[in-house]
């Protein structure tokens, strides 16, 4: 049996979805279980670990892992949609970057976990994740 992604039709995907709306989805969108973001950094060395939140909307997975690190360590945030990063609340350890899951616009190479809280569906699969495989340092994770 062969598995397969559902994708979300070509015009219910476009980065401008939320554009509306991304005041609301700020202030409503529920935040992650503690344990969930214990999860992505488990055994990784939070004073100096690099994190990419792809497809970051609002920010509150990227504001969330920020808290749990310390140090050097810092989250780079990537969102298509300018209102959802205007939307988003600013924290220390958390850059904002527009751009796609397909072309991050981020360095290869240089991160330690590549996460996609709520976003994966909306990207092209196979393009994003060789944009992830870019990303990732070896022994990188992909949460």
């Amino acid at each position: 049996m062969r598995l397969r992604l559902w994708k979300p039709r070509a015009d219910s995907a476009t980065s401008g979805r939320f554009e509306l709306v991304s005041e609301r989805y700020a202030r409503f969108r529920p935040s992650y279980a503690a344990s969930a973001i214990d999860s992505a950094l488990r055994g990784l060395d939070r004073s100096a670990c690099t994190i990419a939140d792809v497809g970051a909307g609002t920010g509150i997975a990227s504001r969330q892992i920020a808290s749990a690190i310390e140090g050097a360590s810092m989250v780079d945030a990537v969102e298509p949609n300018d209102a959802m990063r205007a939307a988003a609340e600013a924290h220390p350890r958390v850059r904002w970057h527009p751009g796609k899951a397909e072309r991050t616009g981020l360095p290869s190479g240089r991160f330690d976990v590549v996460v996609c809280a709520q976003a994966f569906h909306w990207f092209e699969t196979a393009a994003a994740l060789d944009e992830f495989a870019r990303l990732l340092k070896p022994g990188g994770r992909l949460v």
